[in-house]
């Protein structure tokens, strides 16, 4: 298990590793989950770019998020835009299948105040290769695809177009360049 990315939120966007930092724009921090979060207020994002090394076929990412009243529609959580995503959709998590599937909904509504552990397991183009985890927990198996086109940008709380923005908080968010296991994505969340 190789870690790509990870940002703990600890008062910048910084990537712990020194390769991927990322620019905060309206992102505020205060007492998180571990240590300190980053608080989005429906305005606020972080953009990590260029993005090429998230735009791979085998890729988990996963955070911390709390959340009570993220916004109407669609709020990114975690996404490469355009390749894959995770998204709440009337505070419901859902995947997004770039690759033209569209919504894959968990039907968990995590707008209830408290901190939950999301993760995405992608595996682009693989039958059920793909799922969903709140608390360590598979909520969703799905087969998604990676999407075309466009210069890659990670975000984390918003977009690129600016009206996927949350409102809530994000901490320690980390990519993984592989399909993380069941086990795998317990044991995270246990850490």
């Amino acid at each position: 298990m190789s870690l790509l990315a990870r940002y703990k939120l600890e008062g910048n966007a910084n990537d712990e590793g020194g390769t991927y930092n990322g620019t905060a724009t309206s992102v505020t921090y205060t007492t998180g989950r571990q240590g300190q979060c980053g608080v989005f207020n429906g305005s606020a994002k972080i953009a990590v770019n260029p993005a090429t090394a998230f735009n791979v076929t085998k890729i988990t990412a996963a955070c911390w998020l709390k959340t009570s009243s993220p916004g109407a529609s669609y709020r990114a959580v975690l996404q490469c835009e355009p390749k894959w995503g995770m998204y709440l959709l009337n505070s419901v998590l859902i995947a997004y299948d770039q690759g033209g599937g569209g919504n894959k909904s968990t039907g968990v509504n995590v707008a209830d105040g408290n901190w939950r552990h999301v993760a995405y397991a992608f595996d682009s183009g693989v039958t059920n290769g793909s799922a969903i985890y709140i608390n360590g927990v598979n909520v969703l198996t799905l087969t998604a695809s990676l999407g075309g086109g466009g210069l890659l940008s990670l975000f984390i709380g918003g977009d690129q177009n600016n009206n996927q923005r949350i409102n809530g908080s994000i901490d320690d968010v980390q990519i993984y360049n592989h399909v993380m296991t069941a086990g795998e994505v317990a044991s995270l969340y246990s850490s």
